[in-house]
């Protein structure tokens, strides 16, 4: 008997990308799909191209609303009221599947019925006329505890899940709720660790699917210290759920808060490389100075601190010191055993086997 997926399908003004992405759904082998289209009221063509592919193929099913009611309204519609299949997905107008995702986004969630949801690999396309091909990859798996998924987490201070790949258990999806209002840019990772905090989290190495950037992607202008602040209130509300007592006081929240100052430091130095002094590169070191303090004595800090101050061409010398020493701790720290998970480090520019925060 064939496996069924529900994919919810929101759409705002995407009525240029919408049939590509629900022929990725409906192409899709080894399952039973159901596609779920919620139109929040695009001024667009989006009416007419759902209902044409309604009309076109019976595993197409649209609404629409009379009014927006905004993306997480949308969202916990389509999740919590509309889908009933054993396993769904959902995935933005904008965004496509990889042929053979849900065969193998299904195949590891029946074989390890403890997992609440699965993720893979995710492709950026940058040109809206070419249509997506998948890379060739391999098909390794693992499923992580709800420790390793949060120690991934915490090491890049951020969402490590590829939202058009994130397939769950529609029955653990409507136990656990929907995205939360008051997270309207990062309710995506709020969700995942909520998954993690639930059950197991598998993974599978290959491209699951593709994200579409554009100027009109939803978090297209969500960027710099926004993002980032973000992804602090996230972080703020998992480990004060978990009952810490202060930000900072459980260890991986310290890490996170450091991976999240490393960033904004980040950030601020390609901002000054880029446009010399500026009001947002500020922002980003008294963000990064904000939450994690030790960083106005550590190299990412000192770096742009000193950019900031000096200009460019004076701080470069102190820059090729700062580095030096920097790559001779890496050197020393590197020589430490290896995690059983550390594969998930090239994968996801991200792993679970790293050196204790000083």
């Amino acid at each position: 008997m064939t496996t069924a997926v529900d994919v919810v399908v929101p759409c705002y003004n995407y009525g240029r990308y919408l049939r590509q992405c629900v022929l990725s759904i409906l192409n899709q082998e080894g399952v039973e799909v159901r596609v779920l289209i919620i139109d929040d009221c695009s001024p667009d063509d989006t009416p007419q191209v759902a209902a044409r592919l309604a009309v076109d193929d019976a595993r197409v099913d649209c609404r629409r609303h009379p009014t927006n009611r905004g993306h997480i309204t949308t969202y916990n519609e389509g999740l919590l009221e509309w889908a009933r299949a054993k396993y769904s997905l959902l995935l933005s107008a904008d965004d496509a599947l990889a042929p053979g995702a849900l065969r193998r986004a299904v195949a590891l969630l029946e074989a390890h019925p403890d997992a609440g949801m699965v993720y893979g690999r995710a492709i950026c396309t940058f040109d809206p006329s070419v249509e997506p091909v998948p890379a060739e990859s391999g098909t390794r798996t693992d499923v992580l505890s709800t420790a390793q998924f949060l120690r991934l987490t915490c090491e890049v201070a951020g969402n490590v899940v590829p939202t058009p790949t994130a397939v769950v258990r529609t029955s653990v999806q409507q136990t656990l709720g929907g995205y939360r209002h008051d997270l309207p840019h990062s309710g995506d990772m709020e969700m995942w660790l909520r998954f993690a905090r639930h059950g197991r989290i598998g993974v599978i190495d290959a491209v699951q699917g593709f994200y579409r950037v554009h100027a009109t992607n939803m978090s297209y202008g969500y960027r710099g210290v926004h993002d980032l602040r973000a992804r602090k209130d996230v972080l703020d509300c998992y480990f004060g759920a978990m009952g810490t007592r202060s930000p900072g006081s459980d260890p991986l929240h310290r890490l996170a808060l450091k991976r999240l100052a490393q960033a904004a430091c980040g950030r601020a130095s390609v901002m000054l490389n880029d446009c010399g002094r500026s009001p947002g590169a500020e922002e980003c070191l008294r963000f990064a100075e904000e939450i994690y303090p030790a960083i106005r004595w550590r190299p990412a800090g000192m770096i742009v601190r000193l950019k900031s101050i000096t200009g460019i061409g004076a701080s470069r010398a102190m820059t090729k010191l700062l580095r030096a020493g920097r790559r001779a701790l890496r050197t020393r720290t590197s020589r430490r055993s290896s995690h059983p998970h550390d594969w998930l480090r090239t994968a996801w520019t991200a792993g679970v086997g790293v050196p204790a925060v000083d």
